[in-house]
């Protein structure tokens, strides 16, 4: 499996206390082929659903960096490890979190 984009979501949301605006609730990871590396940090701002952005940077790392990340990447989904244990989560539902292959 040759995989050129990978793209992580982390989500703190949780139950309990509601975030403070300025609480970061959110952060998104993509790791392109072409060596190239997005990152943004979401803050809670007005909700749900509604999340600003508090920080993004974009880098390059190489090709030969990024191909070896995205190999280890393969080996792990080809590998059918995967598996799920959540009990305190965002949500599910949003089409950030399905998983494909």
């Amino acid at each position: 499996m040759q995989i050129q984009k990978v793209r992580i979501v982390s989500n703190n949301i949780c139950f309990g206390p509601e975030p403070l605006p300025d609480d970061e609730v959110e952060q998104h990871l993509t790791i392109s082929a072409n060596g190239e590396i997005w990152f943004t940090g979401y803050k809670y701002g007005n909700g749900f659903g509604r999340f600003e952005i508090s920080r993004k940077q974009q880098f390059n790392i190489g090709k030969s960096a990024v191909k070896e990340i995205l190999e280890l990447f393969s080996q792990y989904i080809e590998s059918d490890q995967l598996t799920y244990y959540a009990t305190d989560i965002g949500n599910l539902g949003n089409e950030n979190y399905r998983y494909g292959r």
